[in-house]
C-alpha cells in the first residue's frame, strides 16, 4: 500500500488512538478502590433461619453483601453438608460451622 507523508501521518495517529482506547492488557485495582473492595463483594449468608442438624440445600443459602466471608464460588462445598451449629437469617457462613 502506498501513502504520502500526511495520510502516513494520520494512519500512524489512528493508530496510537486505538491502542489508547484499548486500554492496559492488565487489569489492577486502584489502592483507593482496594479499601472498599470486601464491601461490594458477595459472601454466602443463610436464606433462613436454620437449626443445628440441617443438610444444606441451594434455596438455605443466599449471597448478600458486604464480601468478608467465603465467596459465591464456594457455594458448592457447602450443599449437602450438615450444620453443628445454628444460623440465623442473613448470617454468613464459615467453615467452623460444619465442625
Amino acid at each position: 500500500m502506498s501513502a504520502d507523508p500526511d495520510e502516513l501521518g494520520a494512519i500512524v495517529t489512528a493508530v496510537r488512538r486505538m491502542e489508547a482506547m484499548l486500554g492496559q492488557k492488565t487489569l489492577d485495582i486502584p489502592p483507593r478502590e482496594q479499601e472498599f473492595r470486601h464491601v461490594f463483594r458477595r459472601s454466602i449468608v443463610a436464606a433462613d433461619d436454620l437449626p443445628a442438624g440441617t443438610i444444606l440445600k441451594s434455596e438455605d443459602l443466599a449471597l448478600k453483601r458486604p464480601g468478608g466471608g467465603i465467596r459465591p464460588r464456594e457455594m458448592h462445598s457447602f450443599l449437602g453438608r450438615t450444620l453443628s451449629l445454628s444460623l440465623c437469617k442473613g448470617e454468613q457462613l464459615t467453615w467452623k460451622m460444619f465442625e
